[in-house]
């Protein structure tokens, strides 16, 4: 009967009688034991005696041990890579011996701090190692930018493997950017407005940025009175901009003062100052408000 060997696969089911003469004191029973190439556990079956005539049964199992005589099971490891931007990141997939059997084993990408879409391109799929074959290549696209970014990674996880057992199933690749490190320009622009007869209007600045950028940029802002003058022309500000990683411009609004009064065309001015994570390139915003009564 079975025990973790099974009859038909690894051994031949036998059963019959044994007949002990007058005087004979031992008998054998031949079990036919069926060889295979699988790297695998010691196993066993059972040969158990019944119905005995003129003695009985002392000891009532007897266990068959097959010991496996093949090579130890593999194991399969994938390795970590470096690749720039613009490439394609090879993994190597590995089994620690040749196997005299087929070997599969799955795998797919998974984010890490890069994403798949945009810094590489997704695959999974399953690799299969030939009887002798110790070896398999994985290979993922990187997509390419001007952002100046830190490295980002992704993985290779493998899975699901038959004929081997995952020993190290992660592979991580680091993908290098190869943008240089780019320090964005601040910029403010110049705008008119015309102030009208009474109230307050406001006038929209844009401060932008050259290009986005992968850290927080900062940066205070300030009106300063030219030929026009707060608070009878507009109305004092000062503040701090923060651009969030990847946003690349933010507005300013000031209030304008309207009156009725015939006086020449005015100017008050925004500058900038105290920039973190950027440089400023274009510093000063002239607000014009022409000659309108």
């Amino acid at each position: 009967s079975n025990g973790t060997a099974a009859a038909g696969t690894d051994y031949r089911s036998r059963s019959g009688t044994l007949t002990f003469t007058a005087g004979v004191t031992s008998t054998t029973i031949s079990v036919p034991v069926l060889g295979d190439k699988l790297p695998e556990p010691n196993e066993t079956f059972n040969v158990t005696p019944g119905n005995a005539v003129n003695a009985t049964i002392q000891r009532s199992v007897g266990i068959g041990t097959i010991v496996d005589d093949d090579a130890p099971q593999p194991s399969v490891s994938v390795n970590d890579v470096t690749v720039q931007e613009s490439g394609s990141a090879v993994f190597t997939v590995t089994l620690s011996v040749a196997s005299q059997n087929t070997v599969t084993v799955a795998y797919a990408t998974a984010d890490g701090t890069a994403t798949a879409g945009g810094d590489y391109t997704a695959v999974s799929g399953s690799l299969t190692f030939g009887p002798g074959q110790t070896s398999q290549t994985v290979a993922v696209s990187t997509g390419d930018d001007t952002l100046a970014e830190p490295s980002e990674t992704f993985q290779l996880v493998l899975s699901n493997a038959s004929g081997a057992t995952v020993l190290d199933g992660t592979g991580v690749a680091t993908i290098v950017d190869d943008d240089g490190t780019v320090t964005p320009l601040l910029s403010i622009n110049d705008v008119k407005i015309n102030e009208g007869n009474s109230g307050t209007r406001n006038v929209t600045l844009t401060v932008t940025l050259s290009s986005a950028s992968t850290q927080t940029v900062t940066v205070n802002y300030a009106t300063v009175d030219g030929s026009a003058t707060a608070p009878s022309d507009y109305q004092a500000q000062t503040g701090v901009l923060s651009f969030s990683p990847g946003v690349t411009s933010q507005t300013i609004r000031v209030a304008v003062v309207g009156d009725r009064l015939r006086e020449p065309t005015e100017v008050f001015y925004v500058d900038l100052a105290g920039a973190t994570n950027a440089s400023i390139q274009k510093s000063r915003g002239a607000v014009t408000i022409p000659a309108n009564d």
